[in-house]
């Protein structure tokens, strides 16, 4: 009975010891391996980016990929392109599934991550760090290098053959799409929407020709061209503030993103770019009194 006993005691301990261990093993993060993943270099002005990657999944189940955050920028959210109406149109998705004994692939003009508002010049950076977060709770972390949409050079020369809208830089698109011919409109469109420079505002006003606070800088050139006038000035480090002046309003800009209108009249002065300190009166003036005592 004793022997019986020892028997059961251990077969339990055994059982116990495999379940903690596959517990242990199934995480989500421990079956997916991550490759080719990159950030694309933007400039110092540009309101986002996104990285790119391949996800593989070892396990027998569907993985599914929640959140990401870095360092490197405010904030990170999961987006795909639909196409609607022959346009791509960017939209935020709740997560990206890693099918079993699968993979994902995030690349431009599919699914991706979207770094919003960087809080380091991309020029500069070399590595980002991205932690990687699944529906289970585990995660990841990976540094991916930071790269240049430029493709190498070809050594055919019908091969480096580009279109003038890929080469163009991305100020030039925004600001002559209102002198374009409607073909081209669409062409340039496509382009910004590839390089994550337009959002879903942007789309709807361009086409009400309207522009409204949180367009973004580039959407307000696209609709209302090149502005009379423009001064910007750095509130902090990689924060600009800008006024733009065209013949009916003044705009305001911050950090890409219209957060200002005003109507512009004859003899009206543009907004202010910072807030002026306000004035502090100065301490009134003490007298000795009769008896030493100080008097106001």
């Amino acid at each position: 009975m004793n022997i019986l006993t020892k028997l059961v005691t251990l077969a339990l301990i055994n059982l116990l010891l495999t379940s903690c261990s596959s517990n242990n093993d199934s995480k989500d993060s421990t079956a997916i391996s991550i490759k080719d993943s990159f950030v694309r270099e933007v400039p110092s002005v540009a309101m986002a980016t996104a990285a790119f990657m391949t996800l593989s999944n070892s396990s027998a189940k569907d993985i599914y990929l929640v959140k990401a955050t870095s360092a490197t920028a405010k904030t990170l959210e999961l987006h795909t392109h639909n196409k609607e109406h022959g346009m791509l149109k960017m939209r935020q998705v709740k997560d990206i599934k890693i099918p079993a004994k699968g993979s994902i692939q995030l690349k431009p003009g599919g699914l991706h991550i979207m770094l919003i508002e960087p809080t380091q010049d991309l020029t500069k950076t070399k590595i980002v760090s991205i932690k990687l977060m699944f529906k289970d709770g585990s995660s990841t972390e990976i540094n991916a290098p930071v790269k240049s949409v430029k493709k190498p050079m070809q050594m055919s020369a019908k091969k480096n053959q580009q279109p003038a809208i890929k080469k163009a830089k991305t100020l030039d698109l925004c600001v002559n799409y209102s002198n374009a011919k409607e073909d081209e409109q669409e062409k340039i469109i496509k382009e910004l929407n590839y390089r994550n420079q337009l959002s879903e505002k942007d789309i709807q006003n361009i086409k009400k020709s309207i522009v409204e606070t949180s367009n973004t800088m580039c959407g307000m050139y696209m609709i209302l061209g090149k502005p009379l006038q423009e001064k910007s000035k750095q509130l902090r480090p990689m924060v600009f503030k800008s006024i733009h002046v065209y013949p009916d309003n003044y705009y305001v800009t911050q950090m890409g993103i219209v957060v200002a209108k005003h109507e512009r009249k004859e003899g009206s002065t543009p907004p202010p770019l910072s807030v002026e300190k306000p004035l502090v009166m100065e301490a009134p003036v003490k007298f000795i009194a009769p008896g030493g005592r100080p008097m106001h």
